[in-house]
């Protein structure tokens, strides 16, 4: 599945509007675990590619006012977003079975 760069013009229509969860990756591109997450978060959206879930990277540096709206305070950091509500959320480096998990687990809280 393809991963959704959000901008300050798409972040409306793709995040706050989406019918379906959105996985953001926050992200810089000065940071090394970022880089490293990189790999992973695009094998993990691979995986869930037959499944209503969309995956979408956020750029720090492009995006101030999202950072802010979810609150973004390190990166890298993973936001489950479902109709622009955060439904979950894991920072720092994770392991695929965690990221994984949080998503799960995000996905089974969110309100229909």
């Amino acid at each position: 599945m393809p991963i959704l760069n959000v901008t300050p013009e798409n972040y409306q229509r793709e995040v706050v509007e989406s019918n379906i969860p959105v996985v953001m990756d926050f992200y810089g591109d000065w940071c090394d675990p970022c880089k490293r997450m990189a790999p992973l978060f695009e094998k993990i959206s691979d995986e869930y590619a037959d499944r209503l879930l969309k995956f979408a990277r956020v750029d720090v540096a492009q995006n101030p006012d999202v950072v802010q709206q979810f609150g973004v305070q390190s990166v890298p950091c993973f936001v489950i977003a479902y109709h622009g509500r955060e439904i979950g959320r894991t920072a720092g480096i994770q392991t695929q079975q965690l990221l994984e998990e949080r998503i799960e687990q995000a996905l089974r809280s969110r309100i229909p």
